[in-house]
């Protein structure tokens, strides 16, 4: 069911042709949209909803939240396109896009654009001209982006966590965290930056470091800790180049802990990463997860099938790798600054560079060394869940 204050907010802008719904992270906008668009497009029968985001992984993630919000399961594959059906024999289609080249053709009753602040305005325009009817946009508002020239006074809602009325408890716990870091004497411009986007639901510009205080214990410190750890892993290529990293991470009474096993430049050859994989302690029950983007998917098939059944010792049964689930940049830190304080061993000193000199600018791009960065947040989405 809709909450009124979604209710009334559509009903409001039902003569609209772009309706926005910004807010904080959890605040229900998604799960909303998807529940009256289910509803109204049901009514008049016959209707194709268009589903858009601006990556492979959001889309994914966007798919579950529809059949959380529906319980209705959607079917396909990346060939044969995503596709479910609603009551009133309305066909949904689920894509994303990243030039405007490959929108074009696309045709549909009801557009919705699911976290908008990442595609590009020249998508959005060609996807525009698709819809029949009305076009939804959901985001969080991270950075200021092409939606206010189609915004006005009657056509935006801004929501937070408290307009969501089916979090738990240890969900609102997370929100009010982020309030007590930004009020702290020690809190960072990102603190700052992610209670206002996040917890208020409104723009916030940001710039400067992301780390604050980045706590230190030994090795030995990290392996006591009796929980099981998450290795993440970020893809190297060049030979003089980018490095290939593979982190630990471990949870613990709401803390992140870390540990660099693999920080190498050079390290190209796939039989060697699995070697020195397996002298860092992983196994074929390791949980190990990686950037599968780009030319990472050839490598991670390269080390799951142990270079199809060509190598041998120890590394002979390949490496047990699966997807990361990487979402945005700005996601992925926002897990890992929610933790209640970060810990990195002595001996990681490559990841303890690039907390120090990591910054984003006021768009939130980055800026700063993160090879080692990113591998931490793939391994804390998952160790996050295996207290």
């Amino acid at each position: 069911m809709i909450s009124k204050t979604f209710a009334d907010f559509f009903k409001r802008t039902g003569d609209e042709r772009h309706v926005f719904l910004q807010g904080g992270r959890r605040s229900g906008k998604t799960f909303a949209t998807f529940q009256y668009l289910r509803a109204y497009a049901g009514l008049i029968g016959g209707c194709k909803v268009l589903v858009v985001c601006a990556s492979y992984p959001q889309l994914q993630k966007t798919m579950e939240d529809f059949q959380g919000a529906t319980g209705v399961m959607v079917s396909g594959s990346i060939v044969s396109g995503y596709h479910a059906t609603t009551e009133g024999g309305t066909v949904w289609q689920f894509a994303h896009f990243d030039h405007p080249t490959k929108a074009q053709g696309t045709q549909c009753d009801f557009l919705f654009i699911n976290e908008c602040v990442n595609v590009d305005r020249a998508v959005a325009e060609v996807l525009m001209q698709s819809a029949r009817l009305q076009c939804f946009y959901n985001y969080n508002p991270t950075k200021k982006f092409w939606g206010s020239d189609f915004q006005n006074e009657n056509n935006v809602m801004t929501t937070t966590f408290k307009d969501n009325a089916y979090l738990t408890k240890a969900q609102k716990a997370e929100f009010e965290a982020l309030k007590e870091r930004a009020q702290r004497p020690t809190a960072t411009r990102h603190d700052e930056y992610m209670y206002r986007v996040y917890y208020c639901g409104e723009f916030s510009d940001m710039a400067g470091a992301v780390f604050g205080s980045v706590e230190r214990v030994t090795p030995d410190h990290y392996r006591e800790i009796p929980v099981t750890e998450v290795y993440g892993v970020d893809f190297g290529f060049a030979l003089d180049g980018d490095p290939t990293t593979m982190v630990g991470c471990k949870v613990w009474q709401k803390c992140a802990y870390f540990h660099e096993y693999i920080y190498e430049r050079g390290l190209t050859n796939d039989e060697e990463l699995a070697r020195k994989m397996v002298a860092a302690g992983v196994d074929r029950h390791s949980l190990i997860f990686g950037d599968y983007g780009g030319a990472g998917k050839g490598r991670m098939y390269t080390l799951i099938t142990a270079d199809n059944g060509k190598w041998e010792g120890d590394i002979a049964g390949g490496i047990p790798m699966q997807n990361a689930v990487k979402g945005t940049i700005l996601d992925g830190l926002s897990q890992m600054l929610s933790m209640d304080a970060i810990y990195v061993t002595d001996t990681s000193t490559n990841l303890r560079d690039e907390m120090e000199g990591y910054e984003l600018d006021d768009s939130g791009k980055p800026h700063g060394a993160d090879h080692a960065i990113d591998a931490a947040r793939y391994a804390l989405m998952y160790a996050k869940n295996y207290l």
